[in-house]
């Protein structure tokens, strides 16, 4: 899934803050956001993805008058998925002051990087594309987390692969941040509860596709399987030189992992991957708002594809609006992050997320899938077809 046309819907505008914008981000009119993501590069999809989920949601909310006759409006900034990069976009946002809140920011390393200036500057971060601890903390401040953690995403995965399957030999691929030494240490830590080790781990440097020494390394242990904590194309280049090495293995990708970029660029090597996901299908027909969603991803952005990443960006959009429906009939900023903190059950049509004293985090559930040959996922117990 690739960014589409911004011109589909005028939202976003990847340039500084302006002068003349509502202080705080909301006025009687509007109420604006900003995405720090990257949405090109090796690990741009899913910055694309989230923005184009996003704004599903807030045209949504749009067409149909708003939240209380306000429009929601999103600007996202491509931090280039650098953190020094991230900063200096955060300090613009916070002192322009004319967003309410930061929602649907990519990467862990820049999020450890920008919660500091967030948290001084009083805006909310909304359901941030990470599943790392400190954005659970009770220091992280003002963040509300949709996504499951990544200790939960690990455990599911090494459940998949070793209750499951029966295999015993695990090794990891990960990003050399803040980022892949979290999914790594949940795949440790998991692997430990079983009495097991990890055989083996290579990694590569963030932004690049550099990755023929860890390739070498994990061809040379010849794992059972090899857990994904990486970016699509990373992992694509990796399998196909793992492959050339002669190694014949299992995959199992977090949902870091597009599933859509691996198929394209990975090709029959990508066919029988296992996925762990931390939303829901969004082509579930028995859920009410994975439909809401595939219409509103159809008549926002016609030409963008259904997929994971968007389905939760449109997910985080359907969060911001009911916490500025909780804020009130005259919203500040102030006023959204106290809704912020008292969220409870919130049901987005068959699906709820729970929030709670000490528990800003909505989802708890990881799903296991795997990719047929044809590119669609499919539930991992399902019969293999195609693949």
């Amino acid at each position: 899934m690739r960014a589409v046309s911004f011109l589909l819907l005028m939202l976003v505008l990847a340039c500084p803050p302006t002068p003349g914008r509502a202080a705080g981000g909301i006025d009687r009119d509007s109420v604006r956001f900003a995405q720090l993501a990257t949405t090109e590069g090796p690990s741009g999809d899913m910055g694309a993805d989230i923005r184009d989920g996003l704004l599903a949601a807030f045209d949504e909310v749009n067409r149909a008058g708003g939240v209380r006759g306000r429009k929601l409006l999103l600007d996202t900034f491509d931090d280039h998925y650098e953190p020094g990069r991230a900063i200096v976009l955060a300090r613009d946002v916070a002192e322009g002051d004319t967003h309410a809140a930061f929602i649907g920011q990519v990467g862990t390393a820049t999020l450890k990087a920008v919660l500091p200036v967030a948290n001084r500057s009083g805006m909310p971060m909304i359901a941030p594309f990470t599943g790392a601890d400190f954005a659970r903390a009770e220091t992280a401040g003002r963040v509300l987390n949709l996504r499951p953690s990544y200790d939960q995403e690990t455990e599911a995965a090494v459940a998949e692969l070793v209750d499951r399957i029966g295999l015993k030999r695990i090794a990891v691929f990960y990003q050399d941040d803040y980022f892949g030494a979290a999914g790594r240490d949940g795949v440790i830590r998991a692997l430990a509860r079983r009495d097991l080790e990890m055989v083996a781990e290579g990694r590569y440097t963030r932004n690049t596709v550099a990755v023929k020494v860890a390739a070498l390394m994990l061809a040379d242990a010849a794992p059972d399987a090899v857990i994904l904590v990486a970016s699509a194309g990373p992992a694509a280049r990796m399998m196909g030189i793992a492959r050339e090495l002669g190694l014949e293995t299992r995959y199992l990708a977090l949902s870091t992992v597009d599933p859509a970029t691996l198929a394209a660029e990975a090709g029959a090597d990508a066919a029988g991957t296992l996925f762990s996901e931390a939303v829901p299908s969004p082509f579930d027909t028995d859920l009410p708002v994975a439909s809401d969603y595939r219409a509103a991803l159809k008549a926002a952005l016609p030409e963008a594809t259904p997929g994971f990443g968007s389905f939760e960006g449109y997910l985080s959009g359907r969060l911001a609006i009911e916490a500025l429906r909780e804020a009130g009939a005259e919203p500040t900023r102030d006023k959204l992050a106290e809704a912020l903190d008292r969220l409870g059950d919130i049901d987005l049509g068959g699906l709820v997320l729970r929030f709670g004293p000490g528990d800003r985090q909505g989802l708890d559930a990881v799903g296991i899938y795997r990719l047929t040959g044809d590119g669609t996922l499919v539930p991992a117990g399902t019969a293999p077809s195609g693949t």
